[in-house]
């Protein structure tokens, strides 16, 4: 196979998105490729594998009205069927499915691989290649070089806002376990040493074993704010390149043109 192709269209992700915008673009005769990690999660359901409900059944219909493949699949692989909120109106009526995890995404698969204009690859995107601040291309992990006018990203809301957030707020994260261990290490150095005023004013004898778990404890804080510490200046030197590429996924909804 060659390591140098050109796509039409290129969509990232094999979730329910990517399944979506990959069949779309295939249905209307545009050379598509799907790239994954692995082909067997094509179509992975969550914990909950449910589809509709109140918000998102209005929207599967939708996607089903667009020819989407979503709604034929879960009726294809639903173990139990609910119109929810049935003794309201019309309007507030949602459809669910509860679908066999294992069987929706196995039918989730059989009908993409059968799709005319499309190609799945089971191969991690590693880099993205820029042209003058516009992504062109990409590497996969096998050296794959791939080329196209427009590039899906449907990797994911933890990996594109969660990340992009994340990222700008890790530091301040870090430091609200580090605010609790150093205000435990303060508060346990206070105590030790009220304890031993105490002792020598009223001439009362501690038990070594008192002492020596608090200090224990102390050892134990002060190891842990040393952590926590070269922990938060690591992730204020981190810089990534990827900042660049997760901000045009958000300016641009996920699509590179």
């Amino acid at each position: 196979m060659k390591n140098d192709l050109t796509f039409d269209v290129v969509v990232i992700g094999g979730g329910h998105a990517g399944c979506e915008a990959a069949a779309a673009s295939a249905r209307l005769g545009v050379n598509t490729a799907l790239f994954t990690h692995r082909f067997d999660t094509i179509g992975e359901m969550s914990c909950n594998p449910a589809i509709g409900g109140l918000g998102k059944g209005h929207l599967v219909r939708e996607i089903d009205a667009l020819d989407g493949v979503m709604g034929e699949v879960a009726d294809k692989s639903g173990i139990q069927f609910r119109l929810l909120n049935r003794s309201r109106g019309p309007a507030v009526r949602g459809p669910r499915t509860q679908s066999d995890r294992s069987l929706y995404k196995l039918y989730m698969q059989e009908k993409l691989v059968n799709y005319c204009n499309l190609s799945i690859f089971s191969d991690p995107v590693i880099k993205f290649n820029f042209n003058k601040n516009v992504i062109n291309g990409f590497i996969t992990q096998s050296g794959k070089v791939i080329r196209s006018t427009m590039i899906i990203l449907t990797t994911g809301t933890g990996s594109i806002f969660g990340f992009l957030v994340a990222r700008e707020a890790y530091s301040t994260a870090v430091l609200a376990p580090l605010f609790i261990v150093m205000s435990l290490l303060y508060g346990t150095a206070v105590f030790y040493l009220l304890l031993r005023v105490i002792s020598r004013l009223q001439s009362i004898d501690i038990p070594d074993e008192i002492t020596k778990n608090i200090r224990r404890l102390m050892i134990i804080f002060l190891l842990a704010n040393i952590y926590f510490l070269i922990l938060y200046h690591i992730t204020n030197l981190y810089i990534s390149k990827q900042i660049a590429v997760e901000s045009f996924i958000l300016l641009n909804g996920g699509g590179y043109t």
